[in-house]
């Protein structure tokens, strides 16, 4: 489960938060999509769910771990995914998983091999 409560973030140059107490919750098994217009805040809360960004306030904690401890975002950064808006900046893996793929996600991502089938 991610749980977003009372997130703010502002970017360095900014005097005014992109994101202003956000609360939200993502269950297991749900599907989601954020949507928007351009310059809304969409890419900056999702760079929030998977700790490529750490929030100004408030948190945001994925299966009970915070996002603004270092010692998480491996494991968070495997458990969170995104696809971009543009199909030319991401990777597209077909269903067969090769064994290089298995022993990466096995390896750095605490996956076990059953996990993998049929993602």
């Amino acid at each position: 489960m991610i749980k977003v409560h009372h997130l703010f973030y502002s970017y360095d140059d900014q005097n005014m938060p992109v994101l202003k107490n956000i609360h939200m919750e993502i269950h297991e098994g749900e599907h989601v999509a954020l949507i928007g217009p351009n310059g809304c805040g969409k890419t900056t809360l999702i760079k929030h769910l998977n700790a490529l960004f750490s929030p100004g306030g408030g948190a945001v904690v994925v299966d009970g771990m915070d996002t603004r401890d270092h010692k998480n975002l491996k494991e968070i950064r495997c458990r969170v995914g995104m696809v971009f808006q543009n199909p030319d900046n991401q990777i597209v893996i077909s269903p067969a998983i090769s064994s290089l793929d298995e022993e990466f996600s096995t390896r750095y991502c605490t996956i076990s091999s059953r996990s993998l089938i049929g993602c």
